[in-house]
């Protein structure tokens, strides 16, 4: 792999500034200043682990780290990618065996970044069920263990499923930070579609650029890179259909080729994001036949949500009042009078302009018969995604059919997130039918007890 190439340099990474600071930090500032580290005796960190859904720039952003280091530090730096499955050998000892010549390798050819795709496949948490993986484990863990800051080995982890990672591995001195990777915001999506049209001669205008981010909502990295793919080979099509005729090549002239609007419109009404391949998201804009209807009414949600909860991870031109440890977790209930449906329109609407933050979304779809296990695997999937959104939607289709072990198990869980002052989560809940103080006690008096503070008081308003 050209790790020189300009494929690979942070400059092809959008929407992801914190991450690559982060990095920096971690694996470039120890090759370029290791004195600091010697001097005051700490060890250069040893890992990372990539999180997030599939799409938003793990990969890419392993190679990219590794490039830098090269350009940074005016030493090649070897970077060696395995899938998490290639390691696994049928035959008992070949697995571990290929860790150990690995390590061996990448310690020879120091500095050196280990990247492991899909590392979930190699490590899963140990459990009788997992006997085959113990040992492959077990090696993975003392191999980290022996690396030091002088063996100038950084080992990068990336996965889509955390929750799956041995709990050995997610502590400082082996994976020593987890880097979560969301869906990029709107000013992300604008950053990458800027990214993947910068080498087209006829550029697409911003406002275009603008138009297209503000319609890709739930679009990941890949997505949008492959939209701006599409849109090229629809333009193609329209200028050069004869090519369609036949197999063999036409003369045609570049210069004649452009991207219009139409082009990006044709191509993503011919795709489907990968996020919503296996649900759909929660969160969207207002349409243009309800936009004159309910703007006032989203205006007003979100002026509320604002002046009650005014938190610099909700809103970014807000202090940081998440360092006042006496403020609780905020979070807001909407209700609606029986017989409207403001509340299905708006808010997905609010969750819309909230698009920087992940959405973990409860609802009647998301339980079965496992509801324990369920909203236990959701809160956790919340925990790992902060700053982030737990969507209650729709509470009574479901909040009376689940037992009152999984409603304590959830009330606990929002009791511990006003506990921790950095919790940066945001309960938002609706309900459609009953007034506020209809509601059952544990929701009105425990999840959004009405009144618990200036700064983020548990608000309700009712949109009918």
């Amino acid at each position: 792999m050209d790790l020189r190439s300009r494929e690979r340099d942070f400059n092809r990474i959008g929407g992801l500034k914190d991450h690559v600071n982060v990095l920096k930090e971690m694996i470039i500032y120890p090759l370029l200043y290791r004195e600091v580290f010697e001097s005051y005796g700490i060890e250069a960190p040893r890992g990372v682990l990539f999180h997030g859904p599939p799409g938003t720039g793990k990969t890419l952003t392993a190679g990219a780290v590794a490039a830098e280091c090269s350009r940074s530090s005016n030493r090649r730096v070897s970077f060696y990618m395995q899938k998490g499955s290639d390691c696994l050998n049928k035959y008992v000892g070949e697995s571990e065996k290929h860790l150990q010549n690995l390590f061996s390798q990448a310690y020879s050819t120091r500095p050196s970044i280990i990247f492991f795709d899909e590392i979930d496949g190699l490590v899963p948490t140990r459990s009788e069920s997992q006997e085959v993986h113990a040992s492959v484990v077990s090696t993975l863990l003392a191999l980290m263990d022996g690396l030091d800051s002088k063996s100038e080995v950084f080992v990068i982890g990336a996965t889509n499923r955390i929750d799956m990672i041995d709990p050995a591995l997610r502590r400082p001195g082996r994976f020593d930070r987890e880097l979560y990777f969301p869906l990029p915001s709107l000013e992300s999506r604008i950053q990458i579609f800027h990214i993947h049209t910068r080498q087209w001669k006829h550029k697409p205008t911003s406002d275009l650029i603008y138009k297209l981010a503000c319609e890709c909502v739930g679009y990941c990295g890949a997505d949008i890179q492959s939209l701006c793919t599409q849109a090229v080979m629809k333009s193609f099509h329209r200028h050069f259909p004869q090519v369609a005729d036949t197999s063999k090549k036409h003369p045609i002239s570049l210069r004649n080729l452009k991207v219009e609007e139409e082009d990006f419109w044709k191509a993503k009404e011919a795709m489907v994001p990968a996020s919503q391949r296996t649900y759909v998201l929660p969160s969207r804009p207002l349409t243009p036949e309800l936009e004159p209807l309910l703007r006032k009414s989203l205006n007003s949600c979100m002026n509320h949500i604002e002046n009650t909860c005014p938190f610099k991870f909700l809103f970014h031109n807000r202090e940081d009042y998440s360092k006042n440890k006496s403020l609780s977790c905020p979070r807001f209930l909407m209700i609606s009078k029986s017989g409207h449906s403001h509340v299905q329109h708006l808010a997905p609407a609010i969750l819309h302009n909230f698009d920087h933050l992940p959405v973990t979304q409860i609802d009647l779809q998301a339980l079965n018969e496992y509801c324990n296990k369920n909203i236990m695997q959701k809160l956790e999937e919340a925990r790992q995604t902060m700053p982030c959104i737990i969507y209650l939607r729709d509470m009574p289709s479901w909040w009376n059919l689940i037992d009152e072990s999984t409603r304590q198990i959830l009330i606990s869980s929002v009791e511990s997130f006003d506990t921790c002052s950095s919790s940066q989560i945001f309960l938002f809940g609706t309900i459609n039918g009953p007034c506020y103080e209809d509601l059952p006690s544990d929701v009105s008096g425990q999840l959004f007890e009405a009144g618990r503070g200036k700064i983020s008081p548990n608000f309700v308003i009712s949109a009918g």
